[in-house]
């Protein structure tokens, strides 16, 4: 009887060991594998990083370039080599101009880490970066690549961001600000809990997102006015930033964009042109970082 009740149980335990294989051998098998990659010819690349820090590449088309400059500000999480990742938009854009025959300006991906916020200087740790990018990015590059005819800024989620306050920071700099699903969560990081709570009830956000970015703003911004100073949406609406010597704008945001964006990038656009701002607004049905590829390739070609 012992005998049987042992290889009975050895049984049991072969059994579940085999239906737990199987579930394996199918989570994996229904697992994505590999990665969709666009076909197309990498801009030559060269990337130095300076003393203070950051990072920048300069890409340049194999058909040439037309004498400006896009800097590129990348999203949480990549570096300044985004540009040529054929798994990314950036690709595609590449792609779409060398189909459509043009030439296009030179890129430079600009980093400072996976994460940084261009804030300017107040008391906060890691606030400052807006005056290094002024004082020191845009003077390393151009040493590097002569002085360009104009200046495009083009960023994605927290570059998107990134672009639109340095554009309306530094007036006079840049000719267009293209920002692809700015990470504009509209209610601010310093407000109370049930602002937020509300905040997130009304456009659908996924509150680990938001709570992280409430996180993220101690370390750049001391108090609300750090955070007014740097937040695009604050920024349109003062009197400093009537349209004299400012960009034009390109802003894209996804419908369901899981940061809550689209009513913060909505508010932004409509602010925007009641300053006098020139604005293209592409609403997309989608998620985070969803890109119309064929406007963002014409928008940075000044089109």
């Amino acid at each position: 009887m012992r005998t049987r009740r042992r290889w009975l149980r050895v049984l049991l335990l072969a059994v579940a060991l085999a239906v737990v294989a199987f579930g394996l051998y199918v989570y994996t098998r229904l697992e994505p594998r590999g990665s969709q990659r666009v076909v197309y010819t990498p801009a030559a690349r060269t990337c130095e990083t300076a003393p203070e820090g950051f990072t920048f590449c300069v890409f340049r088309a194999a058909q040439g370039t037309d004498g400006r400059v896009v800097y590129h500000l990348h999203g949480r999480k990549l570096d300044a080599t985004a540009w040529n990742d054929d798994t990314y938009y950036t690709s595609m854009i590449q792609a779409r101009w060398a189909e459509l025959g043009r030439t296009p300006p030179v890129v430079v991906g600009v980093s400072f880490g996976d994460l940084w916020l261009l804030a300017e200087k107040n008391p906060a740790p890691r606030s400052g970066l807006l005056e290094v990018f002024r004082d020191r990015v845009l003077p390393a590059v151009e040493a590097r690549i002569g002085p360009p005819r104009a200046r495009v800024l083009l960023g994605e989620s927290m570059g998107g961001i990134n672009a639109l306050a340095a554009g309306l920071a530094l007036p006079g700099t840049f000719t267009r600000v293209v920002s692809l699903c700015p990470t504009l969560f509209e209610t601010s990081p310093f407000a109370d809990d049930a602002a937020v709570e509300a905040a997130l009830e009304a456009t659908g956000a996924d509150p680990k997102r938001v709570l992280a970015l409430r996180h993220i703003a101690d370390e750049y911004f001391a108090d609300e006015a750090a955070w007014r100073a740097f937040s695009p949406n604050e920024q349109v609406r003062a009197p400093a930033t009537a349209p004299a010597n400012g960009p034009d704008f390109y802003v894209s945001v996804g419908l369901y964009d899981a940061y809550g964006s689209y009513a913060g990038a909505l508010a932004f656009v409509r602010d925007a042109r009641a300053a006098g701002h020139r604005v293209t607004w592409r609403p997309l049905y989608g998620g985070h970082c969803a890109v119309d590829v064929d406007s963002v390739a014409s928008a940075l070609l000044g089109d």
